[in-house]
Formats: structure tokens, sequence, C-alpha cells
């Protein structure tokens, strides 16, 4: 079975590093829900959610990083959630693409993340090649 969804546009380069683009599937008081699709080496800025994320893996290879937690390798039919607060990263591994789908709870004030800075390039790069050996 193949789920098809759309490729989207381009993700804004503020918040992404490499080639990564999105497309909202779903967008309600509560929720909004995202197809993001990464190139190898694609990938977020570090982030927090003030309410939590749901991240399924639907593609490819990826990474997931919360901050100080060794990173994760992220394979097809993965699902990880990132707590409110928790400042985190996610994005694919230098060898491959990845394709997952976020589900994004609300604030009360209907903002879904907080972005940061870019993951530092030598740290993708070492973690990346870590979970690839």
């Amino acid at each position: 079975m193949s789920i098809e969804f759309p490729l989207g546009n381009p993700a804004p380069a503020q918040w992404f590093s490499g080639e990564v683009h999105m497309a909202k599937l779903d967008d309600n008081v509560q929720i909004e829900t995202v197809n993001v699709s990464f190139e190898a080496g694609g990938r977020t800025n570090w982030h927090t959610h003030p309410v939590g994320q749901n991240i399924i893996v639907l593609s490819g290879l990826g990474i997931y990083e919360a901050e100080g937690e060794p990173a994760r390798l992220l394979e097809p039919g993965d699902v990880v959630f990132a707590a409110a607060g928790v400042r985190h990263w996610h994005g694919a591994v230098s060898g491959a693409p990845m394709f997952h789908v976020v589900v994004n709870l609300k604030g009360i004030d209907g903002e879904t993340v907080d972005w940061e800075e870019p993951v530092d390039e030598e740290h993708y790069r070492s973690v990346s090649a870590e979970l690839q050996a």
C-alpha cells in the first residue's frame, strides 16, 4: 500500500536547512497536520512546541534529537511525541531522504511552534554519520 501526499511548497529557510517541502493537510482550532518532505541532509532548526507534537515517519531514514538525550534513528512506522517545551530537531540523515507527517497541538493563542537557531553543521554531520554506521 502506498500513500501519496502533495509535495507542498519549499519550507521557510529561516526554520529549515537543506531542501525541505511542506504541505498543510489540516488546520483547525486544536491541531495542525502537515506533511514534510526532507531531501538527504534536510532538517529543522532547534524548536519547541507549546503543547506538543506527534511525528509519524512514513518513508526514508531520519533523525530525532531532544536536547540532553541521544539522537535516535527514525524509520518508517516510527512515531515520536515531542512533549510541550522539549527542545528538539528532526530531519533526514545525510545519505537518504525522509518523509513524515506531523500533528502539532495548538496552544491557547493558536501557536504550534517556537523556532530557534539552526542545528550546528558539524553536530549534524557527526550525529548523522553515527546513526548511519
